[in-house]
């Protein structure tokens, strides 16, 4: 059985679900109450959306061993994915309670407590996660937004930075990045995380809308139309984002006949910038860039562990 319980894991770990939950039910056919085949089907049953059946199997997985640590982390996500945030909770802390260093529990702690409107808590567990792996990119990114959501914006952004310093490939830390940045008017900083953000994903629409816009606020419009054109190739019924380009294009054509040359990436005067770009910003860049968009960047996924 322990052959086949490996086989199970390693299919579960390689995304194969489907193969991974046959040789979990093979391995409980004979033994109904291994708690590990039990426990690790319940978290396929989670991952499929089936949380009722997860919470079944991982209610018999902590019959067989409650001091499992891991198991009450397993419920923490099943209880966590199905709604059921308060109860999460519970779970979590018992994870907690019997594995102390597992950053991963403190995780869904923290995304159980924002779930349960509770965020100076939540902030708490996030930190606790951080401290316990610091390259816990995910976690790290939650107690950003967390803490921006407490008015606690430089230190958002300090957290952030920190994060990306150790896992510069981590895209979801750029997006948040150019927004804390955005929200906090530090342009300059806006422009770099939104430029990393579009080298690490050329197919990231809002990456590019936005990048062109912090490009207008350092009147660099040639460049910003560019950075439109690549937004507008990803989604080419955009039509906020093609007037936007229309009218950009139009302060570029009126200022070359004006000037009777036109430089290449030339910037343009800020007044002629304000009368033609309407520089206030797209809608989808004002929208990143407010306190209530936030919650819609926090990733409250599970983190498994076997």
């Amino acid at each position: 059985m322990n052959d086949i319980l490996q086989q199970a894991i390693a299919a579960q770990q390689a995304g194969d679900l489907d193969h991974a939950e046959r040789l979990y039910q093979t391995v409980l056919q004979a033994r109904p109450d291994h708690a590990d085949a039990l426990a690790l089907l319940g978290t396929i049953h989670d991952a499929k959306g089936r949380h009722a059946e997860a919470i079944s199997c991982i209610e018999k997985a902590l019959a067989q061993d409650a001091a499992s640590g891991l198991f009450h982390f397993y419920m923490g996500n099943a209880l966590l994915n199905a709604g059921q945030a308060a109860q999460a909770v519970v779970s979590f802390r018992h994870a907690i309670a019997l594995t102390p260093d597992m950053a991963q529990a403190y995780y869904g702690l923290g995304n159980a407590l924002l779930a349960d409107n509770q965020r100076s808590e939540a902030i708490a567990a996030y930190r606790d996660a951080v401290r316990i792996a610091p390259h816990f990119s995910p976690a790290r990114k939650n107690l950003a937004l967390a803490l921006a959501q407490e008015n606690a914006l430089a230190e958002a952004i300090e957290q952030m930075k920190s994060g990306l310093a150790l896992t510069p490939a981590y895209n979801e830390g750029w997006i948040a990045l150019g927004m804390l940045a955005g929200l906090a008017k530090d342009h300059g900083l806006a422009l770099i995380a939104w430029k990393k953000n579009v080298e690490l994903d050329p197919d990231h629409y809002t990456g590019w809308a936005s990048y062109a816009e912090e490009l207008f606020v350092f009147n660099h419009l040639e460049l910003g139309a560019q950075a439109y054109r690549r937004a507008l190739a990803l989604r080419p019924d955009n039509d906020q984002t093609r007037e936007r380009l229309r009218l950009v294009d139009e302060a570029l054509n009126r200022e070359a006949r004006l000037m009777g040359w036109r430089p290449r990436n030339r910037t343009l005067p800020l007044p002629i910038f304000l009368l033609y770009g309407n520089c206030q910003a797209l809608a989808m860049w004002q929208l990143l860039s407010s306190i209530a968009s936030i919650a819609s960047f926090f990733d409250l996924r599970y983190a498994s562990q076997f």
